[in-house]
């Protein structure tokens, strides 16, 4: 059991003296520290990500300079401290110092959050809780755009650093699936399928794969990176990102229930223990989505890239099934979709249901691109027995590399 948690608050949120979890961790006996960076907007500073995550390490060292031992610590990040959490316990492994014995993603937008499209009004008036200040810095808002940069270079480093053997922590993610409030009724942002009004379920999870292909060569070969184990992932049924049922500051029932899973990643101590909780909450996170059909959804980007590593700013991206049937596919979509990356053109996310997905046994992705005067046409097959394109409430990403004559 961990001797201190860290808590890293949302980004822009003040601190809450009575927030529900924190003071229950307290009254369990844990020495809590809360970090906060609710002056990010404040200065002539553009702060980012990588920025915010250099302040939270001076943070860290002035409570280490005061006797607090990293190592025998858990760090709990809520929302968009959750990413910046994750982003300094990067560069922390990639800098060979220690590394805090858990961390756990409070309902972290780890893949990205609709609110990003959000305008700023709209945000500030709607969840002024939601870090509402980190919303008027535009580099931050950039990097909470899906397929962003900033969250492209974040999970493909998170993925490699597993497989060498650098992220000696025990790491969880747990989110809500509640947006019933009112206020979040408003616009279709923040009542997804599937979300807790701020953040996709498939988005938290830290659990995703990154697979890339060549299409247009001689020889197409699908290339994946995952997690060498499965993190523990929970859906917490009437759990919402804010107000009073809010995974944070939640009421007495729903913050019990909070706690308690919290309580149970934290107490986790051997490699059996964390493959065991795994292996149940990833079980209650499936048994939430056959229950909950409608809501069982995931996400897949596409990175569209030729060997010059150009991004391609005007394309079609049709799923279809064996048949070329793209209207079966198409009932899988849900509203609103494909979004493009404000930013980087060549980026697309899809939000698909999963079941309705699932239901067909291949998927097909056709491609098509104007260059120059020449329309170019790619197809990419996905045999679900084999290598299944989507994974039930997970993000998928999906580089792929156009060759044609002119790029080899």
């Amino acid at each position: 059991m961990p001797q201190a948690i860290v808590l890293v608050h949302a980004i822009g949120a003040e601190l809450s003296e009575n927030a529900s979890i924190p003071t229950l961790i307290r009254n369990n006996g844990h020495k809590v520290h809360d970090i906060c960076f609710a002056d990010s907007h404040k200065g002539s500073q553009r702060l980012s990500f990588n920025e915010l995550a250099g302040r939270l390490e001076n943070s860290l060292a002035e409570l280490e300079n005061s006797g607090l031992d990293i190592s025998q610590s858990a760090i709990i990040g809520y929302s968009t401290g959750a990413i910046l959490a994750r982003r300094w316990l990067l560069n922390r492994s990639q800098s060979g110092k220690s590394l805090p014995s858990h961390f756990i993603s409070l309902a972290g937008p780890q893949h990205g959050s609709s609110l990003a499209q959000l305008g700023n009004t709209i945000r500030s008036k709607v969840f002024p809780e939601f870090a509402a200040d980190c919303f008027h810095e535009r580099a931050l808002l950039e990097e909470l755009d899906y397929a962003s940069e900033f969250l492209w270079t974040l999970n493909e480093e998170w993925l490699k650093a597993a497989h060498n053997n650098q992220l000696a922590t025990y790491i969880f993610s747990m989110v809500g699936d509640d947006h019933s409030d009112l206020k979040f009724q408003l616009f279709w942002q923040t009542k997804e399928n599937g979300s807790d009004a701020a953040t996709r379920i498939s988005s938290a999870n830290l659990n995703y794969r990154i697979m890339s292909v060549d299409l247009g060569a001689a020889e197409t070969t699908l290339r994946a990176l995952e997690l060498p184990w499965r993190t523990p992932h929970l859906v917490i049924p009437g759990v919402s990102h804010f107000g009073e049922k809010g995974i944070l500051n939640a009421g007495n029932h729903t913050a019990d229930t909070v706690f308690r899973n919290i309580s149970k990643a934290l107490s986790v101590s051997t490699r059996e223990d964390y493959e065991a909780l795994a292996s149940i909450w990833n079980q209650l996170t499936e048994d939430w989505g056959n229950a909950k059909p409608s809501h069982n959804c995931s996400t897949i980007i596409f990175n569209l890239e030729n060997l010059a590593q150009t991004g391609h700013n005007d394309c079609l991206i049709l799923l279809h099934d064996d048949s070329r049937n793209a209207h079966a596919i198409s009932n899988a979509i849900e509203k609103h979709q494909p979004l493009q990356n404000a930013e980087l053109k060549s980026r697309y996310s899809f939000y698909l249901n999963f079941p309705r997905f699932q239901s067909f046994p291949e998927h097909h992705i056709s491609i098509e691109h104007k260059q120059r005067h020449e329309l170019m046409h790619y197809e990419l097959h996905f045999e679900e027995n084999k290598i299944p394109l989507l994974r039930a409430n997970e993000f998928t990403y999906l580089k792929i590399r156009l060759i044609n004559e002119e790029s080899n």
